[in-house]
């Protein structure tokens, strides 16, 4: 069997083998994770800039709209970002992509594809 060895994720196998296949799965939910983080962390410097802008806005009227607007564009990009997570959840249990007792976006296991003989 060729093997292709990746100093970051380690060894994939080729060929279908669930070896291979449970290596992209860790990848993906990893990704996934990161990127759900990502979003998490920029929610809250958004919403902390908002915050900022608010309290010094002082009587100016267009600086509070702006403050407004930003804090509520870091709401909607929660709400977005929850969306994600729940429509992934839901992706994942249709196609069985969960295994061994571990959920989602912990690892994302592949059905098995039956070796070609």
């Amino acid at each position: 069997m060729d093997q292709i060895i990746n100093p970051v994720i380690g060894v994939l196998g080729l060929g279908g083998t669930a070896e291979g296949q449970n290596t992209i799965g860790r990848l993906l939910a990893r990704v996934f994770s990161a990127a759900l983080a990502i979003g998490a962390i920029a929610f809250l410097l958004y919403l902390v800039l908002g915050a900022f802008r608010w309290l010094t806005a002082g009587d100016n009227k267009g600086q509070l709209e702006a403050a407004r607007s930003t804090i509520f564009q870091a709401l909607i990009g929660l709400i977005i970002l929850a969306s994600i997570f729940a429509i992934a959840r839901i992706v994942g249990l249709i196609l069985g992509l969960e295994c061994a007792g571990q959920q989602f976006p912990d690892v994302i296991c592949w059905p098995e594809i039956p070796a070609s003989t």
